[in-house]
């Protein structure tokens, strides 16, 4: 075999390992607040953690449909290294964006992969390409959940992730949720 050859082979074969590389951090569900408006709240979040494994339990209620034209969403995201509630912004999350995009770039691609229609939730599918619109409105449930990092980042910063999620009607909050989850490293 002629060099290029097997440097092209070495770096496929480089590539599929890293793929299959497992995360360095594992992350733990720690707290989950409900963002309420102070005129009207149109997505209520009563969720907690329950057991060992802190699993999210709970519901989400849509109180009218979500669509594209009046309502939007937003993620910011910010660590606290030392665990301490001392949060800094951090470059990753999603700008305000259509409700119906954002869930098709935000919820579908790091959220839904931990969802399994009719066993851990009745969430509808949201396709990554087609996405849904509206997001119908609703009481759905969620049982048992613990977040799969597949889809995210390898690496990450440890010790507190504070992701707040804000949902807005004609540019009025309108519902949301504060998700802390705790980064560690991963035993070896």
């Amino acid at each position: 075999m002629k060099l290029p050859t097997i440097a092209i082979l070495a770096a496929i074969l480089y590539l599929n390992l890293a793929k299959g590389e497992k995360k360095s951090y594992i992350v733990t569900n720690d707290k989950w607040d409900n963002i309420e408006s102070e005129e009207e709240s149109l997505m209520l979040f009563d969720v907690h953690m329950v057991k060992r494994e802190r699993f999210i339990n709970g519901t989400v209620t849509f109180i009218e449909d979500f669509d594209d034209e009046k309502f939007e969403f937003m993620v910011e995201m910010f660590t606290s290294p030392n665990s301490d509630g001392n949060y800094q912004r951090m470059a990753f999350g999603v700008p305000k964006i259509h409700m119906c995009e954002g869930m098709k770039k935000f919820y579908a691609k790091f959220i839904q992969p931990s969802m399994v229609l009719g066993e851990n939730t009745n969430f509808p599918y949201i396709d990554e390409e087609e996405g849904l619109c509206p997001l119908p409105k609703g009481e759905y449930w969620i049982k048992e959940i613990l977040l799969d990092t597949e889809t995210w980042p390898t690496q990450f910063p440890r010790g507190l992730l504070k992701v707040v999620i804000t949902i807005s009607k004609n540019d009025l909050v309108v519902g949301g949720a504060i998700v802390i989850l705790k980064i560690e490293d991963r035993p070896t």
